[in-house]
């Protein structure tokens, strides 16, 4: 026979096992919504990182699983493309901080997009330069590497004279865009310290295109023999032969038509 006692002993651990199960709920509850914060934190970084490198589309690929963007460096073949603005550095000593600042930006943000809009990775800024790459992270075949290279040139060209009605205000309407592109195995992938790390491609094939850059005309694109091979004889015509610094062997040279 259960006394009073009994029964209020009963109620009292029954309700602080109720309040037991109504914490570790809580708990659960607190530690599922502070696990879900974390995953939407870093897809929100990742996804902010990945935005300086690859255009939106590619992105959602990576996000999804299906493009890798952090597997270990391998060889791979890419379309290196490296552009400038000739005649810079002389607008640069001449114009004030203020207008440098705004050419400079201004320059990067409308080719960046061109850039993303024809499928291109931008490895980085160097000054008034910009280096990007095709077929990485997402693969391409080389034909298609090229072709999109060659386009996203064209575009960059139209766009650079749209550019220069607005820096006309500035005493600038003279700078010209100079594209240099090759196509060539380079090793690809994140490299860096624990600090900082950059996606990018290294090797050989990457100072030919840095190379060809240099030395093409003015508003015009250069692109080496290979490159100029994979896309249809219409699309471009030989510059000619060119002694590149660094390189032992004269390159054949082509201009892309436009």
């Amino acid at each position: 026979v259960l006394t009073v006692h009994d029964t209020r002993e009963f109620h009292r651990e029954l309700n602080g096992h109720s309040r037991s199960l109504a914490q570790e709920k809580d708990r659960n509850h607190r530690l599922d919504n502070a696990r879900i914060a974390a995953e939407e934190r870093s897809e929100y970084l990742t996804e902010s990182v990945l935005k300086r490198y690859v255009a939106p589309s590619v992105i959602n690929e990576i996000l999804q699983g299906e493009v890798s963007f952090d597997k270990p460096a391998e060889l791979e073949n890419v379309t290196i493309f490296f552009c400038d603005l000739a005649g810079f550095t002389r607008a640069s000593e001449e114009l004030g901080t203020i207008a440098v600042s705004n050419i400079i930006n201004e320059f990067f943000t409308v080719m960046s997009d061109v850039i993303f809009e024809h499928g291109g990775t931008i490895d980085k800024f160097i000054g008034d330069s910009i280096m990007a790459f095709f077929g990485a992270p997402k693969a391409m075949d080389p034909a298609e590497q090229a072709q999109r290279a060659i386009d996203c040139a064209k575009a960059m060209q139209e766009a650079m004279e749209g550019l220069k009605l607005i820096w006309k205000t500035d005493g600038a309407e003279d700078l010209e865009l100079r594209v240099g592109i090759h196509q060539g195995d380079a090793v690809v992938g994140n490299f860096g310290s624990y600090r900082r790390v950059d996606y990018t491609c290294i090797g050989t094939n990457v100072n030919l295109a840095s190379r060809i850059e240099s030395v093409c005309e003015p508003g015009q694109v250069f692109v080496s023999e290979i490159v100029a091979s994979l896309v249809s004889d219409d699309q471009c015509e030989v510059a000619g032969n060119y002694q590149l610094k660094g390189i032992d062997s004269a390159q054949a040279l082509y201009r892309v038509r436009r």
